[in-house]
């Protein structure tokens, strides 16, 4: 097994490594040996409606608020991830940024220096939904469609002109891809 250095705080393999884990489907979340968020990808955005800037440095428990953490914010999963350092694949409910319940098969993987100690926590996390049996090529589109989505704030008019769509079909692939209708409506 390859070694990665023990600071990826700066420079171009950080730069590659966040770039990289941008193109991944999964929401990647990790989290210090403090349970402080410290990466967060594109798809963790998506999942839980908060942005990489409002997350990076915040507990794990705000941001995620999963249904497994104690009402002392712990993480259940600690004890594991020191023994084995996995504690393998589980499903839990997160509660999305406006408090809609998202059901989830999360993993979860020790971070650890070289020395052997635990410095933190990868989580990777991925819907289960109808969405979730897409062919890569529709899960490509509706990454696509949430993206310009997003940037456009739901607007579906202006969603449709940037990606050249009429706004029937449009909602169409939303619906046939699963993307939620209303989002940006609070």
């Amino acid at each position: 097994m390859r070694e990665l250095p023990i600071s990826l705080s700066a420079g171009p393999l950080y730069e590659h490594v966040c770039a990289a884990l941008d193109c991944v489907a999964e929401a990647v979340v990790t989290v210090d040996g403090n349970s402080e968020i410290t990466s967060f990808n594109q798809a963790a955005e998506r999942l839980t409606g908060w942005t990489r800037a409002e997350a990076l440095g915040r507990p794990c428990r705000e941001i995620l608020r999963c249904s497994t953490h104690g009402d002392d914010g712990q993480c259940p999963l600690v004890p594991a991830l020191l023994e084995r350092g996995c504690a393998g694949q589980n499903e839990l409910a997160l509660h999305h940024r406006k408090n809609e319940s998202v059901c989830v098969s999360r993993t979860a993987y020790a971070l650890r220096a070289r020395d052997g100690e635990m410095t933190g926590v990868i989580h990777t996390f991925r819907p289960l939904s109808a969405a979730t049996n897409l062919s890569p090529l529709a899960a490509s589109q509706r990454r696509v469609i949430e993206d310009v989505l997003q940037r456009c704030q739901w607007s579906r008019a202006a969603a449709s002109a940037e990606l050249g769509l009429s706004r029937t079909t449009l909602w169409r692939k939303m619906r046939k891809l699963g993307i939620d209708q209303t989002p940006g409506k609070a």
